[in-house]
């Protein structure tokens, strides 16, 4: 058979099809397999998981994502597809040429990455990352906190890509396993639905019911099967989560939006949840982490009410106040009426509240955790909006 050394084969898109689907190969090693079929269905594939430093996905195994950015011109003769910097293939290579598919230098060792055994330090496939540069500062996960209600009181998250890359995304709706962090009155059975507009592109009422082996590939499976997830490759463009009671039914539940693909030229630029603000352990929070390590982002983080009414919302939050904590649980800043501190700073960000008694809060902030609280002013209650805005 046919000897493959040295090569990614991975992230094929046909809807019925594995990566490798049987044929009679012999590895030479150094080879990253993104999903194999079951040799079972197929036949001996010549691949095996740790054998010769392969790396193989699938065939009992959750399939391997190999982080590669989009199909285009990197530079040589042909289109190539860069390893992002988090690719399971850096480094783990053997290569018998002094320069990739693109002729730029081959063997660039990444610092602090450890070699395959007995490898050279290049990296698997065509594309050799030629150096190691400093990720962007970027919001790589939202949260949200909020109690779920039928009807208009349901918890919305909002979340905007933007960049030329697709981007891969966890989805979560949390309710069950609340109980475990001392809430009450924890949603027993959350659905998520995700929407591009008004297009309804996924859903999900129990994260084990589809998706199973993609959402624990990603590490971060939720923990109560009752609760929902979604993993999707989402293009640049505005879209909404969507989070309910099943059989209409009302508690508190968590929404969240992960950034599975740090690396890739795309990145969440804006995160927002609506949901029904009411008093003590039931109001909105939000919680946000920037990273990577050693960067900073400067974030503009507003809590919207009043101006809510412009969008058909009846029952909007009057006065809504925001307090902004880090991941220590130590006041940064809080504020109430966004005018009265930092007014003119907010207003040349270009996306100032339009209500006077929405608050703001604009402030640098280090790679780390970050909890953003909404309440109504003097106890009252109803629908808010927490947003969190990556500035340039």
């Amino acid at each position: 058979g046919a000897t493959v050394r040295d090569t990614i084969v991975a992230s094929n898109e046909a809807p019925e099809r594995p990566d490798v689907d049987g044929g009679d190969f012999v590895s030479g090693g150094y080879n990253l397999i993104g999903n194999l079929a079951n040799d079972a269905d197929t036949g001996p594939s010549g691949f095996q998981h740790g054998v010769n430093n392969d790396q193989v996905g699938g065939a009992g195994r959750p399939p391997i994502d190999a982080r590669l950015g989009a199909l285009s011109d990197n530079g040589g003769p042909t289109l190539t597809m860069a390893l992002l910097s988090d690719s399971p293939a850096i480094d783990q290579g053997l290569s018998s040429f002094a320069v990739d598919q693109r002729g730029a230098e081959r063997r660039v060792d990444i610092p602090g990455n450890p070699n395959a055994a007995g490898g050279d330090g290049s990296d698997v496939g065509a594309y050799e990352l030629s150096a190691a540069a400093p990720a962007p500062a970027r919001l790589l996960n939202i949260s949200t906190r909020a109690q779920v209600q039928p009807g208009d009181n349901v918890m919305i998250g909002g979340f905007i890509i933007t960049g030329n890359d697709p981007k891969n995304v966890l989805l979560r709706a949390i309710g069950p396993s609340l109980d475990s962090t001392g809430v009450q009155g924890a949603l027993r059975n959350p659905t998520l639905e995700l929407f591009q507009g008004s297009t309804l592109i996924a859903n999900n009422d129990d994260w084990k019911q589809n998706q199973r082996t993609e959402i624990e590939a990603t590490g971060i499976p939720p923990t109560n099967d009752a609760e929902s997830a979604i993993v999707r490759r989402l293009a640049a463009g505005n879209y909404t989560a969507v989070v309910r009671g099943a059989n209409n039914e009302s508690g508190v539940a968590l929404v969240e939006a992960y950034d599975l693909e740090q690396g890739a030229n795309a990145q969440l630029a804006n995160i927002s949840t609506r949901a029904f603000v009411q008093t003590d352990d039931n109001v909105l929070i939000g919680g946000v982490i920037v990273g990577p390590a050693n960067t900073s982002s400067r974030v503009l983080v507003r809590a919207i009410g009043p101006s809510l009414v412009g969008s058909g919302v009846s029952n909007a939050l009057q006065d809504p106040t925001l307090e902004l904590f880090d991941g220590n649980g130590l006041s940064i800043a809080v504020n109430d009426n966004w005018k009265e501190t930092q007014q003119s700073e907010i207003a040349a960000t270009g996306v100032p509240p339009s209500d006077d008694r929405e608050s703001a809060i604009l402030q640098p902030l280090p790679a780390g955790n970050y909890t953003a609280i909404v309440r109504g002013k003097n106890g009252t209650t109803g629908v808010a909006l927490v947003e969190a805005f990556k500035l340039q």
